[in-house]
């Protein structure tokens, strides 16, 4: 093993193993491959008949399955469109582009791959749905063909901007951005392409084409095994999340929906063929995130459960995969970008945070855990920032800045994650190494945005006290708490490493009510996470920051 272990004062960390004795089995080819990626809305890693669906049928979507590579454990590391859909073009964690919400546009100073492919000599395209920031019917940087839409678009009769200029349209949306991939894809060229086919379809409101519709009519529906969970043992916030409705109507137009998009991949598969480039090109099939059908209850995305969080991700590409094959690796929408710049010849690696799609698969580098985050947004402020980690056997997930109920869940013998263990005592190591992997993974990817709250379900009580956020974080040598009480009481203010030890004690004394400000100068400590934690009589908050000189 080589290259996996770094360590930082006394905190440790690791992110990722490189094997010694992997033979390569693929080879990349002489020629540049055209590229074109698939993005799906909303859509479900199990919505696919390839990933084993009852009754749904998507026979060439699994088309790409049977002569490509699934990807069985994908996932996106912040579920929502928009901060998504700049992983996928950056490779970058949403801490690091900043795309954070739906109301962000993507920094043009950031090497995205649209921008990247274009210098190199490839003929770009984007068809479908940007959804970054303000301007986002506007032509991009990076692309030369352009065919786009403001916000969610609708589903029929769009209005267009094409190559800047808005165009009324008529028909359905999965129709008409198929016919412009058409045209693109059809053109004669000289140099290899790069084009993102960005479907409105499966997003809400749920609207299938004429010839879709009631083809699940008679599907033989049965609600997820989680419907109708008693949800007293986890966070308080999901109670803003919860179905309302008639769930079987709901479900089958979001099929019926995806079977428009089943049918537009056919055509562009058809199409490549026609021009005898397919297997010349490089296919990725994937979606900006996962979505609730009513499991725990559940409707939307935003959340680390696992519906909300997987994602399908197929890639067809005869000179890396053979036909058939299936990888069950951590694949994420990070490692999108690293695949594309490695296929298309370019060495830089842009500093992008993911792999290559074909590192991971032939298993010349493994993760064995992931980052996920989510931040607050305006429109959905009873949803706090989280932050989770996600191993083989395990997920813990943490509110950030609210006294929540933290979770933590045994995906080997709860996958549905029923079970919160956050309190059950059995589980304290697995928790403490937990905490420590999520520190460690937050201060690797550079995500230091807020700060969490780790102990503070065990007795803290905003409404008598609330301890904030430490600035600057992370910080070099000082740093300023700050905290503000309801009532006159004893207040303790300790800082600890993450070995427990105590680095210092602020503030021990009986305070009025009121706001306070702390400094803590830390000088003479080494770098690395502390914690620090305010104790107002027998309640207790603690949160951490980072020391980076």
């Amino acid at each position: 093993m080589r290259g996996g272990l770094r360590a930082i004062g006394s905190f440790f960390f690791v992110l990722f193993f490189v094997t010694d004795s992997f033979a390569a089995k693929a080879t990349t080819g002489a020629g540049r491959p055209n590229i074109l990626v698939i993005v799906v809305d909303d859509l479900r890693a199990k919505a696919l008949g390839a990933s084993g669906h009852p009754f749904l049928k998507s026979p060439n979507i699994d088309r790409l399955a049977n002569e490509g590579l699934i990807f069985s454990n994908a996932f996106v590391t912040h579920s929502l469109c928009s901060p998504s859909r700049a992983t996928l073009l950056t490779g970058l964690y949403s801490h690091k582009h900043r795309v954070v919400d739906n109301n962000t546009s993507l920094d043009p100073g950031l090497p995205a791959v649209p921008k990247i492919l274009q210098a190199a000599g490839y003929e770009t395209g984007l068809i479908g749905k940007w959804h970054m920031g303000n301007v986002e019917a506007q032509p991009q940087p990076g692309f030369d063909r352009w065919v786009s839409f403001s916000g969610q678009g609708v589903y029929t009769d769009p209005l267009l901007n094409i190559d800047g200029q808005d165009i009324q349209t008529t028909g359905h949306i999965t129709d008409i951005l198929t016919d412009y991939a058409l045209e693109f894809l059809g053109r004669d060229r000289q140099k290899p392409f790069f084009l993102v086919l960005s479907h409105k379809a499966t997003h809400e409101p749920f609207t299938p084409q004429k010839k879709f519709q009631e083809i699940y009519a008679n599907a033989n529906f049965t609600f997820p095994p989680t419907w109708g969970e008693n949800l007293s043992g986890k966070p308080s916030y999901l109670q803003h999340h919860l179905f309302a409705g008639d769930l079987k109507l709901r479900t089958r137009l979001y099929y019926e929906c995806l079977a428009g998009v089943d049918e537009s991949v056919g055509k562009v598969l058809a199409k490549l063929q026609q021009k005898n480039i397919l297997d010349e090109t490089l296919v990725i099939f994937t979606s900006d995130n996962g979505f609730f059908l009513g499991e725990h209850n559940l409707w939307d995305k935003r959340l680390a459960y696992e519906e909300s969080i997987r994602i399908p991700l197929l890639v067809r590409y005869p000179k890396w995969f053979a036909a058939g094959s299936n990888v069950d690796v951590f694949a994420l929408n990070l490692d999108i970008a690293p695949t594309i710049i490695e296929a298309a010849g370019l060495k830089e690696a842009f500093n992008m945070q993911g792999f290559s799609l074909r590192k991971l698969a032939y298993r010349e580098v493994e993760r064995n855990c992931f980052l996920y985050e989510y931040f607050v947004l305006f429109a959905y402020p009873n949803t706090p920032a989280i932050r989770a980690i996600r191993t083989r056997d395990y997920k813990y997930i943490v509110s950030l800045n609210v006294n929540e109920t933290g979770e933590l869940y045994n995906l080997s013998n709860d996958p549905l994650e029923t079970r919160n263990l956050i309190n059950d005592q059995a589980f304290s190591r697995v928790l403490q190494r937990l905490r420590f992997q999520l520190d460690s993974l937050r201060f690797a990817t550079g995500d230091t945005s807020v700060d969490t709250a780790v102990d503070g379900q065990t007795g803290g009580n905003p409404l008598q006290f609330e301890l904030y956020q430490n600035f600057p974080n992370p910080f070099n040598p000082a740093t300023t708490i700050r905290y503000a009480l309801r009532k006159t009481g004893p207040v303790r203010l300790e800082i600890f490493d993450t070995n427990g030890r105590k680095a210092a004690t602020l503030v021990n004394a009986v305070q009025r009510s009121g706001s306070h400000t702390v400094r803590w100068n830390a000088a003479n400590q080494p770098n690395g996470v502390y914690f620090y934690r305010l104790r107002v009589g027998s309640l207790v908050q603690t949160r951490k920051m980072i020391l980076l000189k």
